[in-house]
């Protein structure tokens, strides 16, 4: 069983930030790759959010699962998407 907890997600010192800006629509999007732990494994999830998103504006984020192949362009398109929606998306790595 896999079990996932922010609390046990902790982004290394040395991450891997590989940043992109895509625009959708009208709206500018922001996309990177985070470096994270799980337990022993690492994970490379994907972040999505509007470039306009700041500390200071509160947004409802939501966290994606991939399907039994693993993270795909599939799944970091539903990130951007959900983006372009308002949310911020993190398409979590379920296998490392």
């Amino acid at each position: 069983s896999f079990s996932f907890s922010i609390e046990n997600c902790l982004l290394e010192s040395e991450e891997i930030r590989i940043s992109s800006d895509i625009t959708v629509g009208v709206e500018k999007m922001e996309a990177q790759i985070i470096s994270y732990e799980a337990g022993q494994k690492r994970c490379l999830g994907y972040l999505a959010y509007s470039e306009g998103a700041s500390a200071a504006v509160k947004r409802p984020a939501i966290l994606l699962a991939h399907a039994w192949q693993g993270q795909d362009d599939f799944i970091r398109d539903k990130a951007l998407m959900l983006a372009q929606m308002g949310y911020i998306a993190f398409a979590a790595d379920l296998y490392g």
